[in-house]
């Protein structure tokens, strides 16, 4: 897929505004992936978001990003793990659903509609995740691994609320988020009651 001029990606997104989701993205030196999952991102049919990117001390220079994007960019000093950056980019974000997704993770164009339309019509759901593809965009051995061991495993769920959460593709409810104190940002383990809804 072809990296898009950045001027074309400035009508999609809600960088200056009110968004209702705010999608975090934590990452150290991926900038390639990044780039494919910010494609994926700004390729939504759901406009009402703002992505904030939290770069956790890269080695690679990511600034050109907020450059090619319409992102709010973050570079943290010193590398702090995932957890950290998203405690870090939910304490700057403006939207009422914080959604993290990782940097190397691919959302189909539906993706925010979907959280959207789960939240709006299911008062009770503090969180919702998604689940991997069966076939991953890279087609390496661990991927592969990965996505089709995670996929079975949402698939399969039986229950209708987990206690647990995959953060690679996981929205929840902003106050409900900060109130729980956010991720424990040495096992990067986030406490609350959420639903097992697919959204892939």
């Amino acid at each position: 897929m072809m990296l898009e001029n950045s001027k074309n990606f400035r009508h999609h997104g809600n960088l200056h505004g009110s968004p209702v989701i705010s999608i975090i993205i934590p990452v150290h030196n991926r900038l390639k992936p990044l780039k494919k999952c910010l494609e994926s991102v700004f390729s939504q049919n759901y406009k009402n978001f703002e992505v904030i990117v939290v770069d956790d001390a890269s080695t690679v220079d990511l600034k050109a990003i907020k450059n090619s994007y319409p992102v709010r960019y973050y570079r943290l000093a010193k590398n702090r793990g995932p957890g950290f950056a998203r405690n870090f980019g939910v304490k700057h974000s403006r939207g009422e659903i914080v959604l993290f997704i990782d940097s190397d993770v691919l959302a189909n164009k539906g993706l925010l509609k979907k959280i959207y339309t789960h939240f709006k019509i299911n008062k009770d759901i503090v969180a919702v995740q998604g689940n991997y593809s069966l076939i991953p965009y890279f087609r390496n051995f661990f991927s592969f691994f990965k996505n089709i061991t995670l996929y079975y495993h949402f698939k399969t769920f039986s229950k209708k609320y987990t206690n647990s959460i995959a953060s690679f593709c996981t929205a929840v409810k902003r106050k409900e988020f900060l109130d729980s104190g956010g991720f424990d940002e040495k096992s990067e383990m986030l406490q609350l009651k959420m639903r097992n809804l697919e959204l892939s």
